[in-house]
């Protein structure tokens, strides 16, 4: 055997002994590799600054921000006046990468059949949310938007992590104050915290 297979060995050797003694660091440095593109579809929202904070604490990963136009869509239903995120999703479908999560963040209500509203919804990656139901102004008159403001803000959270945690495989969770819950109205969403809970965040570190 030459020197250079025995180099060569002895590197291999080193390397797997690395991997086994550090296999956190490795999970960590794959995590990293994972991005987030934050697309605002036509128009931004506040709060920017807590979404990212929130996807830095809950996912690990890098987060980008985008803003797009929605150029043409049949998602429209007109009779509703509400859009099909179930269109729309597949709409956005061929912009999908496998290394990449991508929220699209959608001003306007949105429905799926069988269904009044949703918040949002989530395939293959590619997730969308209506801030149109998240905003207190579409309950009436707001008394103080400062408010009014921080609750939006924490409702829009919440309910991104909630649909991020869908692309990662994770299901609705009982507990009531896990991001993972099921929300059917804005009470249920207020009610949730923008983390998960201890169950579901184990299976979303093995998800990742």
């Amino acid at each position: 055997m030459n020197k250079i297979n025995i180099v060569y060995r002895q590197a291999i050797i080193y390397l797997l002994v690395f991997i086994s003694h550090n296999t956190n660091i490795i999970h960590n440095a794959v995590v990293f590799l994972m991005r987030i593109s934050i697309v605002m579809l036509d128009r931004t929202v506040p709060g920017l600054h807590d979404i990212i904070n929130s996807l830095h604490k809950n996912f690990q990963a890098d987060v980008h921000i985008d803003l797009q136009s929605l150029h043409f869509s049949r998602a429209y239903d007109k009779k509703r006046n509400q859009w099909d995120a179930e269109i729309l999703l597949n709409e956005l479908a061929p912009f999908r990468s496998p290394l990449r999560k991508t929220i699209y963040i959608f001003n306007e209500d949105m429905f799926i059949p069988g269904l009044t509203f949703v918040f949002g919804l989530t395939y293959e990656g590619i997730c969308i949310i209506s801030t149109k139901r998240l905003d207190p102004r579409f309950y009436g008159k707001v008394k103080d938007m400062r408010i009014a403001g921080k609750l939006f803000k924490r409702r829009l959270v919440t309910e991104i992590v909630h649909e991020l945690g869908h692309s990662f495989k994770l299901q609705h969770c009982r507990n009531p104050k896990c991001v993972m819950n099921y929300s059917h109205s804005i009470e249920n969403v207020d009610l949730k915290n923008p983390d998960f809970c201890k169950k579901c965040m184990n299976l979303l570190q093995h998800a990742i």
